[in-house]
């Protein structure tokens, strides 16, 4: 889902920046990297308060609209998948 979507409060990943490969590379040095995690704060008339990398950031709607995101697993999670898998393999 697109940054412009998501719910106020909640942590995402970054899952692609898209747009040109300048606008790539400003996102990019802000801290907006694949894989980063982000949290949206508020929106405000068109605007994105979000934290990434422990930094608050204002946004236009144009922007958000460039960055997709998914929900952000908890730490956990990872760790239990694996454990699944492990499980299944030997069965």
């Amino acid at each position: 889902m697109k940054l412009f979507l998501a719910n106020p409060g909640e942590t995402y990943e970054i899952v692609h920046i898209g747009g040109r490969e300048k606008l790539q590379k400003q996102l990019m040095n802000l801290g907006f990297v694949p894989g980063s995690r982000i949290r949206l704060v508020n929106e405000v008339q068109g605007n994105y308060i979000v934290v990434v990398k422990e930094t608050r950031l204002g946004i236009s709607r144009e922007l958000a609209q460039k960055i997709e995101v998914q929900p952000a697993r908890t730490e956990s999670e990872p760790l239990v998948m694996q454990a699944r898998l492990c499980s299944e393999q030997e069965g």
